[in-house]
Order: C-alpha cells, then structure tokens, then sequence
C-alpha cells in the first residue's frame, strides 16, 4: 500500500516521537511510506532512510514564499504518489492544502493529540473541506470531541506508538537507597504542573513527613522560575534539575533506576507517551486526572491519579510512598498492563484494522 504521512520529525517530543515510530511501524509492514517533514533544519532526521521519498517543508512561518513553495512542491509530489491512505501526524494548515491536492481515491486522515478542544478551535476548522476522517490519540478523547459539539468529521482513535522498549532493562520493586526516588520526564512548561508538584512537596517538608528524593529532566521556558521557585522553598537536598535526557539504552537504564515516574499536569495533554513508555520498564505512575491520563489509569492499579492541585498532588505523593515501602506495586504486574493495552501488538493491531478499510473503522459504532 501507498501512504504518505506528514509531520513533525523535529525534537524528541511526544508528536515528533509518534511520527517518528508510526513511519517505522508502517515501513516494517512492507507498505510504501512518502514522508513530508515539517521541519526548519536542514537535515532530515534519521530511521526514514528506507521512505520511498521523502521532502522537507519549514515549520516555521517566518519563512512565508519559501514555505508556500514547498508546500505546493509537497502536494505535488504526494499527488504524483497516488497514496491510498494520507495521514497527517498533528493538525496544521499546511497538512490541510497537502490533503486538498489529493486525488479523491485517496482516503485523508488527521490525527490530533490535544484533549478537549472546543468546536470552534482554529486547528478544527477547515478539516472538513480536507479531510475525509479526524482519528484522536485514545478513546476518552472522542467522547469530549462529540459532547464540545464536533461533528464535522467521522471520528475514531488511533494510538501513538511510544519510544520503542529496550530489552533487558527493568525497575526494581524495592529502594536499593533508604528513600524513595522519583523523576520527572519531560519539557519544563507551565502546563506540567510542576510548580505544584514542587509546592507539594514542600507542604511534606514543612509537615516533617517523608519526602522523596525528585530528579526533573528536561528542558523549557520555566527552567528558570522553576530553579527560583526551588530555591525560595528551601528544597534543594531533594530537588535537582538534570537538564537534556538521554535516549536508547541510555535512557532505558537511567529510568529503570528510579522508583517511580511522576507527571503533574493541569492540562492541554492528550496520553503523554512518557507514561507509557514508563509503564513499559515496569514503573508506576503518579500523575494527575488531566487530558486522555485516565485512559493509562483505568486498571492500572500501580498509578496513582489525582487532582491537578497541590492538596492532591500532596497527598499522592504521600500516598506513593506508603504504598512503595509496603510492596504494593508489582513491576511485573505493570509491564502486563502496558503489553495489553499499549504493547506494541495491540497498538499495530489497531492500525492494521484502520488501514484495511478506513471507511468501516472510522463509520463504526464501536469507537472502544
């Protein structure tokens, strides 16, 4: 089968990463992959070598004549293609004229990874005139599309492959230190919460309670308040800031060392593949009810969900701890969890059935 997919190569987070393993998964299932990348760099990024072509749009919009050239160049070549299948990986107006160029044999779908955005969110509109299907990152996010009131396209989800597992690396279910360690994962913005996380954390110390030790990696525009902010609430011995993490083995081996993975954010999430990716080595969760979060929660009984607020982040944090020291996570009882619902079987299951009919997988009725 043809299929052209477009998007956002450019970083390591969440959508370039579902991008990025998306065209590896269609490429292992012998399909022909055209890749349009939206991207200011220069050098198109690696694993993408075995596309059938590949071209290069800016991302940027200061670039205006340079970028519309290349999208008409884009949807030239994508047309010349003839793909069954298109698939946009993130909403842009440039997908949407890559999509009108199309011939009408081909099946056009975008897929959207923010939760809860309203009808008349600007990234929606003009999606109806260009696209035959909106596919969302998990089931809950379905539900929230249809009761804002948007029915200008048939909907279903399609899952975002994460970074893939690295064999031979585990967490353990026990400290190997006499406290508990846990990390942040992810870009320091002001929708992660972690302004809360920090000010919960402090409420432990002032309370003279257990206090884990936080490890916060990544980069961001709140790097700086957030280093001040740490400062101000005298958190230092607990806190530190890690800066860039690594990927590969690297990374595999650095997560499985702590104890658990926390992700506090009060909104504009979809499923945060950090989580899963977590989830994957065995670790358990202590994040907030925001976003598609639940869809990872929901009988997992190793994560621990709470408002995105510094009472409850206060008390899961509490919560963690008592229930770490007593034994009650079980990291084989975790990697079961994530292999059967966000394994990579059941993820490429799901594209399978989509890729084979399109029309019946996005006009039927069961959307679970």
């Amino acid at each position: 089968m043809r299929i052209v997919v477009m998007g956002n190569l450019e970083g390591f987070g969440g959508a370039q990463t579902a991008c990025r393993r998306l065209i590896e998964f269609l490429l292992e299932e012998g399909h022909q992959v055209g890749l349009i990348v939206l991207s200011d760099s220069e050098k198109i990024p690696s694993r993408t070598e075995y596309c059938a072509w590949k071209i290069r749009v800016p991302f940027s919009s200061g670039r205006t004549l340079q970028k519309g050239l290349k999208i008409l160049l884009a949807a030239a070549k994508a047309r010349l293609f003839g793909p069954t299948i298109f698939i946009s990986v993130g909403l842009s107006r440039s997908s949407r004229m890559v999509a009108r160029a199309l011939p009408s044999s081909s099946w056009r779908v975008a897929q959207d990874f923010i939760f809860g955005r309203s009808s008349d969110d600007p990234a929606l509109l003009g999606l109806q005139a260009s696209f035959d299907a909106l596919a969302v990152q998990a089931p809950s996010m379905i539900k929230r599309l249809s009761e804002n009131g948007f029915h200008g396209l048939p909907l279903n989800w399609l899952p975002c492959f994460p970074e893939p597992f690295r064999h031979g690396f585990t967490c353990a279910d026990s400290p190997s230190q006499p406290f508990v360690q846990i990390a942040y994962f992810g870009r320091l913005a002001a929708n992660k919460g972690l302004d809360l996380l920090l000010k919960a954390m402090a409420k432990l110390l002032a309370e003279d309670r257990d206090l884990p030790v936080l490890h916060i990696w990544g980069d961001g525009p709140e790097r700086e308040r957030l280093l001040a902010l740490t400062h101000s609430l005298k958190l230092g011995p607990c806190v530190e800031f890690r800066g860039k993490y690594p990927d590969g083995d690297e990374g595999a081996r650095l997560m499985c060392g702590y104890n658990g993975i926390v992700l506090p954010s009060t909104g504009t999430e979809g499923l945060p593949l950090i989580l899963l990716e977590a989830m994957a080595y065995g670790l358990p969760l202590l994040t907030t009810n925001v976003g598609a979060i639940p869809d990872a929660c929901m009988g997992n009984i190793d994560s621990i969900m709470v408002d995105p607020s510094i009472g409850g982040i206060h008390s899961g944090l509490q919560r963690f701890i008592v229930r770490f020291k007593g034994g009650e996570f079980s990291s084989i009882r975790i990697r079961a969890y994530y292999e059967s619902n966000f394994g990579y079987d059941a993820m490429g299951s799901r594209w399978r059935e989509m890729l084979t009919d399109p029309p019946a997988f996005f006009k039927g009725d069961d959307k679970s």
